[in-house]
């Protein structure tokens, strides 16, 4: 019963960097440094500017308006998912694998929910790790 409450803190804590990797990783500027787009003013921020201003205010940086965001609904989904695996497989050494695989699979659900697309800087080493 530990480990599965230790593996919902855990995916409580990861859900909102995944939100984030599932948001940046697809629209890239120049220089290939992910950018994100505000969707009031079209500006774009690095990743790191809008990592710091999202986790304080989830307001763009540029506009100050709302991001709308699907952060809780990541978060939610990673704490279940990884509850859920921790009590199925328990304390083994599929653990690892698996926890990678239900995290990758969350981030591209939710980029494909919110783009329907699945880009290949997301795809391909998911598969990689997970393989």
């Amino acid at each position: 019963m530990e480990l599965v409450v230790a593996l919902v803190v855990l995916g409580l804590l990861i859900g909102p960097a995944l939100a984030l990797v599932a948001e940046a990783v697809p629209d890239y500027g120049g220089g290939g440094h992910p950018f994100r787009a505000c969707a009031h003013c079209g500006a774009t921020e690095p990743l790191a500017v809008t990592f710091r201003s999202t986790a304080r205010t989830s307001a763009c940086p540029s506009c100050a308006q709302p991001c709308p965001r699907g952060r809780g609904a990541v978060t939610i989904a990673t704490a279940t998912a990884f509850g859920a695996t921790g009590a199925v497989v328990g304390l083994r050494w599929p653990l690892l694998p698996l926890l990678v695989l239900a995290a990758a699979l969350i981030t591209l659900s939710a980029d494909d929910l919110a783009r329907y697309r699945l880009p290949e800087r997301l795809v391909f080493p998911s598969f990689l790790v997970v393989a």
